[in-house]
């Protein structure tokens, strides 16, 4: 749907920052804005909403899991696109009031730096070589000595 135009929702509480990167990665790729909709509902509310539920209902260790576990959005650099609504808000109008601030995002990449080590680091090379080379002198006999 992306490829064409379309908006996609995915309609899940991904809970865990790591959840929610899954999806950003897959926009990036697909060069498209990635949006997070945050519906804000009181945790008594979603379990009202869940035991009216018809066909199937969560179990209440994993709401009460997801509730504890739950990594609000915002703290990561992808996530700096949120459509905060509280529940009673109209999606349509908060969609339509704010879709323009909207960007496209990329992808951090990360570099190493690499630095000088300090001469315990130097001692310890040393150290690890010289123990190679008198654990390879020995027979296997006397290595179990020597550990």
């Amino acid at each position: 749907m992306l490829r064409i135009g379309k908006n996609v929702v995915i309609d899940d509480t991904n809970h865990l920052e790591s959840m929610r990167h899954y999806w950003f990665t897959l926009a990036v790729e697909l060069k498209s804005i990635f949006v997070i909709i945050w519906i804000k509902t009181e945790f008594k509310v979603c379990q009202s909403r869940n035991e009216e539920r018809i066909l199937v209902k969560v179990r209440h260790d994993s709401m009460a899991k997801i509730k504890g576990y739950y990594e609000p959005p915002g703290g990561a650099y992808f996530e700096n696109n949120i459509l905060e609504i509280m529940n009673q808000d109209d999606l349509e109008t908060s969609w339509d009031n704010q879709k323009k601030d909207f960007q496209l995002l990329k992808i951090k990449t990360q570099s190493k730096l690499k630095t000088v080590q300090g001469p315990s680091h130097q001692q310890d090379l040393i150290l690890r070589k010289r123990i190679s080379e008198v654990l390879r002198m020995n027979s296997s006999t006397e290595k179990k000595k020597l550990a």
